[in-house]
């Protein structure tokens, strides 16, 4: 069942993908520009990163050791997640460093440099802009719209700047 789902997702985005001449379905990467497509070409579907994988836009499913994308929307599988501009969806990996951030972000270390919108789950989850939830051991952010459980919440600019367990503005 699992291998006919990827299949009909893979076949779903090629045909989708021709669409346009700059997206492709599949990348396979081992460090850029060792990669099967180049750099600047979006992929639309799957992107297996062995060690190493970079483009522009990625949508679709982002599997490996390091996943790099200036813009992503998918659900990304990688030790390290790294998109310096938006992740959109979900990321799991040790270390997910982001520009913003939209969705679930899950691992050992969320740093996102801008905005998190939605939830981050981790031992330390850092952001200038918090509208969502933190969920961690310690978490950091300037300003907070929503809540932060963990042993140590930091919102610098918030009602409460520094709380043990549980910190929210609304």
């Amino acid at each position: 069942m699992k291998t006919l789902l990827l299949a009909l997702t893979i076949l779903t985005t090629a045909l989708v993908a021709q669409a346009a001449p700059d997206n492709f379905p599949l990348q396979l990467a081992i460090c850029p520009p060792a990669q099967l497509m180049p750099e600047t070409t979006n992929i639309v579907g799957f992107k297996f990163n062995l060690p190493y994988g970079q483009n522009d836009f990625v949508r679709g499913f982002d599997l490996g050791v390091v996943g790099g994308a200036t813009d992503c929307e998918a659900f990304q599988l990688n030790l390290f997640n790294v998109v310096p501009g938006t992740a959109t969806g979900v990321g799991v990996g040790l270390f997910n460093l982001l520009g913003n951030a939209e969705g679930i972000h899950v691992g050992l270390m969320n740093y996102v440099e801008a905005e998190c919108q939605g939830l981050h789950v981790g031992l330390l989850n850092v952001a200038h802009v918090v509208t969502g939830l933190q969920v961690g051991v310690v978490n950091h952010c300037n300003k907070l719209y929503g809540m932060q459980i963990g042993l140590a919440n930091i919102a610098t600019e918030g009602r409460l700047p520094f709380t043990v367990l549980v910190n929210a503005t609304f």
